[in-house]
């Protein structure tokens, strides 16, 4: 034997030959992988069904949405109507509606915003919230698809039919190929005055014009009106109605009746008609004031009107309505 060599034995080099040995090691490695594909499904299954519980926590019941009319009107206009039942949804809206409130409402038809409102906190809705609003025949889709979004971000989906006529001729619209984005900014929600409001939601040029030119008046004709002002019977529908015959780019409700005053504000695309009605609730006394921003900048408002709401309902079973007119 040479030096530094050293002679295996016949077991030892049948060792790896031997099968029995070679299932052992191809088995042992088999349960090692099984075990780590069961461990990355156990891994999965969790991450889905924490997905799935994520997407349950973020979404409405469709049960807020109640009746829905949107039908082609005279002059080839869409008229849309619906109502919503925030108390189906959360049971103690009517007494707790600033932990839970209907925080945007966006209406689409061939992804085009035909609609797109939103709201503050102090918006009381006692039985439904109720809203119509109008837009151009412009699209031969047969659907419109409502969004609605809570103030803790849960969403509520819904699509319904649009009522047409048989050969019906669409408008020659020129729509522009892409919308603005008209994003609110929050502070406007959290403005204790009107001012403030106006310049968070159109910055501070836009309110010094509005200080300092002269006042476009929008006009309002209303009824139940006394020397004080407006009788607002509590606890009763307040139905809100403006009509522009200016392009306007967006509407702002406001009530200093409210700790933060801004109610509502709509925004209008290329589509959307400056024809609007909105009935809610007022909880407190105050004055209601509409601003309205035209597309060519302009600032329209309306004198502040007085709602007093002292009145309860029991003593007339019916509603009060303003009707607001940019000319």
């Amino acid at each position: 034997m040479k030096k530094g060599l050293i002679k295996k034995s016949k077991g030892e080099n049948m060792l790896f030959e031997n099968k029995t040995v070679k299932k052992v090691i191809l088995f042992i490695g088999f349960i090692f992988l099984h075990s780590i594909v069961i461990a990355d499904d156990k891994k999965k299954l969790l991450e889905f069904n924490d997905t799935t519980l994520l997407e349950n926590n973020t979404t409405l019941s469709s049960d807020i949405f109640g009746r829905n009319d949107v039908s082609l009107r005279k002059g080839n206009i869409f008229r849309g109507r619906f109502l919503l039942y925030p108390k189906k949804v959360w049971e103690n809206y009517y007494t707790d509606y600033k932990s839970h409130y209907i925080k945007s409402i966006v209406a689409k038809v061939d992804e085009r915003k035909v609609l797109d409102v939103h709201f503050g906190g102090y918006q009381p809705v006692y039985d439904n919230l109720q809203i119509e609003f109008k837009f151009m025949n412009f699209s031969s889709s047969k659907s419109i698809d409502y969004t609605l979004t809570g103030n803790q971000g849960k969403v509520a989906k819904k699509s319904f039919k649009l009522k047409r006529r048989p050969l019906e001729h669409l408008l020659a619209v020129d729509i522009p190929a892409k919308e603005k984005n008209n994003t609110i900014n929050p502070k406007a929600w959290k403005a204790t005055t009107i001012n403030g409001a106006i310049e968070a939601l159109y910055g501070k040029d836009i309110l010094q014009k509005f200080l300092d030119s002269p006042k476009n008046y929008i006009t309002y004709n209303t009824s139940f009106m006394t020397e004080d002002g407006l009788m607002y019977f509590r606890y009763a529908p307040m139905i809100l109605k403006i009509k522009s015959k200016k392009e306007i780019d967006s509407i702002a409700f406001f009530y200093t009746g409210n700790i933060f005053p801004l109610i509502s504000i709509f925004n209008l695309s290329s589509v959307s008609l400056p024809e609007l009605k909105i009935v809610t609730g007022l909880l407190t006394s105050g004055n209601i004031l509409v601003i309205a921003k035209g597309r060519d900048g302009k600032i329209y408002q309306s004198r502040p009107l007085y709602v007093d709401n002292t009145v309860v309902r029991d003593i007339y079973e019916g509603s009060s309505g303003i009707r607001f007119n940019i000319e």
